[in-house]
């Protein structure tokens, strides 16, 4: 004679629906507190801009872009941790960072800019032992879809799961 649950427990297909559902809006979370596609995509387009004047007007011109994209930026980045700033900019959830581990989003975010930087300088190698023109504009156009595509990417990563006891 199979064991009697008591009412108020539910059955173990229950529990499996009910822990899919809850991972299912886990991630939904996750991917809606990534922020909106457009700001990885504009990040890239303005390290295709910074080179693209720094190849037509000049180094000292694309030291203006890039201190006004570090600007953009700076506001961007404060805008995302104000209620209202970040409802402007399409976040419709913001998942709890703080609960997740120091060191693995600091190791997240090396890995990200380490990434994004021998990406960067190797494609400029290439690109000044090839002699092309238009170098710094190719520098940026690989450094900017590297940008788009990892920054995006490192959003919606988690942490990994700690175990729990049970009791």
């Amino acid at each position: 004679m199979p064991a009697q649950l008591p009412q108020n427990q539910p059955t173990p297909e229950e529990a499996a629906r009910a822990l899919r559902d809850i991972e299912q809006r886990r991630g939904q979370v996750l991917r809606e507190g990534s922020g909106p596609r457009w700001m990885w995509y504009l990040l890239g387009a303005a390290f295709v801009v910074r080179g693209l004047v720094a190849d037509l007007a000049g180094m000292s011109a694309a030291s203006v872009v890039s201190w006004a994209i570090v600007a953009v930026l700076a506001v961007l980045v404060v805008m995302q941790y104000t209620r209202r700033g970040a409802a402007r900019l399409g976040y419709r959830a913001m998942p709890a960072w703080n609960t997740f581990p120091a060191w693995y989003l600091g190791m997240l975010t090396a890995a990200a800019i380490a990434t994004v930087i021998a990406a960067s300088l190797l494609l400029g190698v290439l690109v000044a032992a090839f002699d092309l023109p238009y170098q710094q504009t190719i520098v940026g156009a690989g450094t900017g879809l590297a940008v788009a595509l990892l920054g995006r990417w490192a959003c919606r990563l988690t942490p990994p799961r700690r175990r729990v006891s049970g009791r």
